[in-house]
C-alpha cells in the first residue's frame, strides 16, 4: 500500500449484505490466506489481528454463522445441501 503522507488513529470498515446474501457462499479470510497473498510483514501483522477467531482452513463459514439461520428443517436441509 502506497503511503499517503497522512497519519490517522483509526479507519471505517462498512459490510453490507443484500437479500439472498447466503453463509454457504462466504468464506471468512483465514490467517493462511494472508500470509499467501500479503508479501509486507508489517502489514501482514495488521491483518491478521483482524482474523475472525473461528477462522481456520478446517472450520466452515456456514458453521460458524448458522445461528443466522432460523428456520430449523430448511437450515438443516440448505447445510447439507450446500456443503
Amino acid at each position: 500500500m502506497e503511503n499517503l503522507g497522512v497519519e490517522v488513529d483509526y479507519s471505517l470498515i462498512g459490510e453490507a449484505v443484500a437479500p439472498g446474501f447466503d453463509f454457504h457462499d462466504f468464506t471468512f479470510v483465514t490467517p493462511e490466506m494472508i500470509q499467501a497473498t500479503c508479501k509486507n510483514a508489517d502489514v501482514r501483522e495488521i491483518l491478521l489481528e483482524f482474523i475472525h477467531t473461528d477462522s481456520t482452513a478446517d472450520v466452515k463459514t456456514v458453521e460458524v454463522c448458522s445461528e443466522f439461520y432460523k428456520d430449523g428443517e430448511r437450515k438443516e436441509t440448505r447445510i447439507e445441501e450446500r456443503s
